[in-house]
């Protein structure tokens, strides 16, 4: 048997079942907008928000047809969303697109739908999708952002939609600002690029800083991606600035192609070669030249020349400094001494020496080419 209700419990409940809920108050406070279509399209209720964000007077829109107001690019998306809802099993979804408002202009919102079947009605609420209003802090962003040269701004929420996008590098990137701003990343880049940069706007909306590199749209860029913080320190949307460094992956690539070549000629190179800043210290330094000297290559980077060559430092000190002082290349000088390679057998070498120059014209260091004459002055000795 189950307990019977005390005789208070039974008057609360014929109250509480006797309170009749206006929600009709719901549908004329909402600030989203909400309104009821009927089967053929046709307006049948628009709530007040409806007609104040869109600005047409009471009663202008009903019996007007819902598709009507939804921009010409957007409407076969929306009339293929609503045709999916009401052929689904939950008669429910989602849809994004651009309505017009009574001055002609456009408005970007995105609506949820619910279809009832035994009536045949379409209710829908709309809420817009592009919050940044134009404000002279908006518009002063917008003037900096503009006049940043090879750059790029976006403002996104936490939707990862774009609320304000700025900047001279959009156009090099194949995009303009009217297709950029109220789109999810998804919907207004490229989407072999878009897993790649979602983590990422993710990252900064849970307040992590992002310094990267990346390429997008065919160009190199810099990537700063950040928070944006109110007063209050909370978290209300992502910022990601883009510079492109074409001209420095050039560069990079240019410098790679010649540091390349240089490795090449001093791993093929049959004759000494190395590199000394104006301390005289070995930066570079070929496996011939180490042979020389008697020393492995990896050992004299770093150490002076005293350190590697005490028997010939002292002759080569004055050439250096020369070289460093003037800036001018000292050619084909013959040397004579030995070295750890055989300290018990004099050996005879010609050495050039070339400045190297800095953008500024001045003297880094000191490049030496040095090339073995032993047998040759040998050779010389016998037949004179």
């Amino acid at each position: 048997m189950q307990p019977v209700p005390s005789t208070r419990q039974n008057q609360i409940n014929q109250q509480e079942s006797s309170v009749t809920v206006n929600t009709a108050v719901f549908f004329e406070l909402s600030p989203d907008l909400l309104c009821v279509v009927s089967e053929d399209g046709i307006f049948k209720q628009v709530n007040p928000a409806f007609r104040k964000t869109l600005g047409y007077a009471d009663g202008e829109l009903l019996e007007q047809k819902f598709i009507d107001l939804v921009h010409p690019d957007d409407r076969a998306v929306t009339t293929t969303a609503i045709a999916q809802i009401q052929t689904s099993d939950r008669h429910t979804g989602y849809c994004e697109n651009r309505y017009r408002c009574c001055d002609g202009l456009y408005k970007h919102f995105g609506w949820t739908i619910c279809f009832d079947v035994e009536t045949k009605l379409v209710y829908g609420i709309a809420r817009e999708l592009t919050t940044i209003t134009p404000t002279p802090e908006t518009t002063l962003y917008r003037t900096l952002a503009r006049n940043l040269p090879q750059t790029a701004v976006f403002v996104f929420n936490r939707d990862l939609r774009y609320e304000l996008c700025e900047g001279q590098e959009i156009a090099s990137m194949g995009l303009t600002q009217d297709v950029l701003e109220g789109k999810t990343l998804w919907e207004a880049l490229p989407l072999d690029i878009c897993p790649e940069i979602e983590p990422l706007y993710r990252a900064a909306l849970a307040g992590q800083e992002i310094v990267t590199e990346m390429v997008c749209c065919g160009h190199h860029y810099a990537v700063q991606i950040v928070p944006v913080r109110n007063e209050q320190q909370e978290i209300i949307a992502g910022m990601a600035l883009l510079q492109n460094i074409d001209e420095r992956k050039q560069s990079e690539e240019t410098v790679r192609r010649q540091i390349e070549e240089i490795e090449a000629i001093y791993a093929s190179a049959p004759i000494g070669l190395c590199f000394l800043d104006t301390d005289l210290r070995y930066v570079r330094v070929n496996d011939r030249l180490a042979e020389i000297n008697g020393i492995p290559a990896a050992e004299h980077i770093g150490k002076s020349l005293a350190e590697i060559i005490p028997e010939l430092a002292a002759t080569q000190a004055p050439l250096f400094a020369r070289v460093i002082q003037t800036g001018e290349p000292i050619l084909d000088v013959e040397i004579r001494g030995t070295t750890p390679a055989q300290p018990e057998i004099e050996r005879d070498w010609l050495v050039s020496y070339y400045p190297l120059h800095n953008c500024d014209n001045r003297v880094v260091g000191i490049n030496i080419v040095v090339q073995e004459i032993t047998q040759r002055k040998q050779q010389a000795a016998e037949l004179a």
